[in-house]
């Protein structure tokens, strides 16, 4: 199993509880706090994870676009949902921070299943 592998199933579940956190959010219902704690420190292990992948060993330009793309969905899901927006985020921030996500899936995609 190679790095890219286990990053894009870690980010895949990071995904997936991303998506419950904004249903939650969306219907009223309230974001468990752990739940919220769990999805930002799994994407960061994962993030970590990736640019020591990256800097060890020879990867796709790729893997190092979705590094990338990650580090922003969540440097701005530390400023916008911890510090600006603590109570009740916008559901558009949620929206674009989902895309940022769902954008890095797509680029590590062909880095994680090439086999190389």
């Amino acid at each position: 199993m190679t790095v890219a592998l286990i990053v894009f199933l870690m980010m895949s579940a990071v995904s997936f509880g991303g998506a419950l956190l904004a249903l939650l959010i969306t219907f009223g219902m309230g974001a468990p706090r752990v739940l919220r704690m769990i999805h930002g420190l799994t994407a960061g292990a994962a993030l970590a994870l990736l640019a020591v992948g990256n800097l060890v060993q020879e990867t796709s330009s790729l893997a190092w676009w979705a590094l990338g793309i990650w580090t922003a969905g969540l440097l701005g899901g530390l400023l916008f949902f911890r510090v600006l927006f603590p109570g009740r985020p916008p559901r558009l921030l949620m929206f674009a921070h989902g895309v940022l996500g769902l954008t890095g899936l797509a680029l590590l995609y062909p880095v994680a299943f090439s086999g190389a």
